[in-house]
């Protein structure tokens, strides 16, 4: 699929696996963002050197605050993708490891970074709902509770909302335990590190010594092994995330579309 090219702007989205847009919301706010840019340079009181959003109307306005919500959930679902790109590659491994940072650790530290990311996209996800519909939610009270009651039983974009939930209930709970209760037991982590000696290779670099006869036991050639498989299963996890979050993205963005089209009908009849 090719980008869209639009007065100049170039929206990539050929194998953003993570991304959306590629879909009538998006393109819609695109036009929209680009029609006010361009009208608002010819309104009386323009100045270059100024802040102009005392010049757009409240339907300019209201596209502008969704167009903001809309860009964190694009940045959101980048930095999913900057896991995959982290996790795949580690240039400064040999730095890190001097420095305490094992490979394990490392992968480690890039999974629960994808945890809280996909959270994140959630909290934005509630954002948008509260904006688009108009409901008016301090941001900080702007949580499942408060939104459910204002939203019908059937109306799909609550359904987006519990779809994107239950498909990742299981990373959420494990974002919030490690950001309340600290690093999760890993059994497959500890087997290497500890069982299968990657942890003594981590006092060797910090200067202590083994003999020969132990190093046998414990050689780097089978810990790499286990590493291997250790960060293959990680990687099919990461992969799986970013393309069910694009999935579940574009499906929630297509349910919004006819209440943001009906809300900009409101503002134009004033």
């Amino acid at each position: 699929m090719k980008p869209i090219i639009k007065d100049q702007i170039v929206i990539e989205y050929e194998d953003r696996e993570y991304g959306f847009a590629n879909n009538i919301f998006s393109h819609r706010l695109f036009d929209l963002v680009t029609e006010a840019l361009k009208a608002i340079e010819h309104k009386e009181g323009f100045l270059v050197t100024q802040n102009n959003h005392h010049l757009l109307s409240e339907e300019e306005k209201y596209v502008a605050r969704v167009f903001t919500l809309y860009s964190k959930i694009d940045s959101t679902a980048l930095q999913i993708r900057f896991v995959k790109l982290f996790t795949a590659r580690n240039p400064l491994s040999k730095h890190y490891f001097k420095n305490g940072l094992n490979e394990l650790a490392y992968i480690d530290y890039h999974q629960d970074m994808l945890f809280h990311k996909v959270h994140t996209m959630l909290e934005l996800m509630r954002l948008m709902v509260n904006e688009i519909y108009g409901f008016e939610i301090p941001e900080k009270d702007c949580n499942w509770n408060s939104l459910k009651n204002k939203l019908a039983d059937k109306d799909p974009v609550k359904l987006g909302l519990e779809m994107y939930f239950t498909a990742f209930e299981s990373l959420i709970n494990a974002r919030h335990a490690l950001s309340h209760r600290g690093p999760m037991d890993n059994p497959v982590r500890d087997e290497i590190e500890i069982f299968k000696g990657y942890r003594f290779y981590a006092f060797m670099a910090n200067g202590q010594t083994f003999d020969e006869d132990f190093l046998k036991l414990i050689p780097m050639s089978r810990i790499k092994s286990e590493i291997r498989k250790y960060k293959k299963d990680k990687m099919n996890l990461i992969n799986d995330v970013a393309k069910e979050n694009g999935r579940l993205i574009n499906i929630f963005f297509e349910h919004l579309l006819p209440v943001f089209e009906s809300k900009l009908v409101k503002y134009k009849n004033g």
